[in-house]
């Protein structure tokens, strides 16, 4: 049997802030690698609304950094 995860998290639909945060438990454990990715798309999400370069070029920018 799998076990389920308690954590869980909320966020508004820019992700640029959390709404409501369920710990996971301690035996959970957490994808780091998720967590990076889900990250850097909130970047350069974040980045392509409010910059006026084209989206290439941003995600070079955050790649490089």
């Amino acid at each position: 049997d799998k076990e389920g995860c308690g954590g869980a998290i909320w966020t508004n639909l820019d992700v640029t802030s959390v709404i409501k945060r369920n710990d996971h438990i301690e035996s959970c454990p957490v994808d780091e690698h998720l967590a990076y990715k889900m990250e850097k798309r909130a970047v350069l999400t974040k980045r392509s609304a409010e910059e006026t370069k084209p989206i290439p070029a941003i995600y070079d920018e955050e790649a490089s950094a």
